[in-house]
């Protein structure tokens, strides 16, 4: 007959054993899957439709400056704290949805354009491309800032 001590040091040795074996606690960590351009050909700004595009400027303190279009203009650029940005996305895919015709199946979409200011946050960058995900925004691009956009 073996001991009670023998008895628990063996139960706990196959308990630990069939516990690593099934995996249990073991999870796959979850990732954002970001697929990136080749560094083949000049940088330009993609060939977004100036109407259907939205600019974000990712900035220091959280916020983020944004202007309609691809082109850069300060009279025009505003400035929201980050947290806002998921209801000016939905309000802009509603925008877009007017201008083109407001079928459900438009061939139309938003288009998104990223650029994040030195001063920005890598959290703050991480959290515009939840926002794409989340609000089904499939044409973003994440490009370098100008040195005037820079200076917001």
């Amino acid at each position: 007959m073996l001991s009670d001590k023998n008895f628990a040091r063996r139960f706990c040795l196959l308990l630990v054993t069939i516990l690593l074996c099934s995996g249990v606690g073991a999870q796959q960590p979850a990732t954002l899957e970001l697929n990136m351009p080749s560094n083949v050909g000049t940088k330009t700004v993609p060939k977004f439709p100036e109407r259907y595009t939205i600019t974000l400027i990712l900035a220091k303190g959280n916020m983020v400056y944004y202007y309609n279009g691809l082109h850069y203009r300060l009279l025009a650029t505003k400035r929201v704290p980050i947290k806002q940005i998921h209801g000016l996305l939905l309000q802009k895919q509603k925008e877009v949805a007017a201008l083109s015709g407001k079928s459900a199946h438009s061939k139309h979409q938003l288009h998104v354009i990223i650029k994040a200011s030195e001063n920005s946050t890598y959290s703050n960058l991480v959290d515009i491309l939840d926002e794409m995900t989340t609000n089904n925004i499939e044409k973003y691009a994440i490009i370098d800032i100008t040195d005037e956009e820079n200076k917001l």
